[in-house]
């Protein structure tokens, strides 16, 4: 007679075995969006190139301080 435990076993098995498909399948889809995303990023970076020849890189321009070294 079989226990209640050996009947489950091969239920979590196949739970997991489907867990671990989604897991890779939604792995794949992030990795294609994401070399979507930068291959946007780098034609979006090439075909507005003026705009960042004319752009500062900081946010903040830099103010003397008192604890600057002369």
């Amino acid at each position: 007679m079989e226990t209640v435990d050996t009947m489950a076993a091969p239920r979590d098995e196949k739970m997991e075995a489907a867990r671990r498909k989604k897991a890779a399948a939604a792995e794949k889809r992030r990795q294609k969006i994401m070399a979507q995303m930068s291959n946007m990023q780098k034609n979006f970076i090439k075909e507005n190139a003026e705009l960042f020849e004319n752009t500062s890189t900081e946010l903040f321009p830099r103010v003397g301080s008192d604890m600057d070294l002369r």
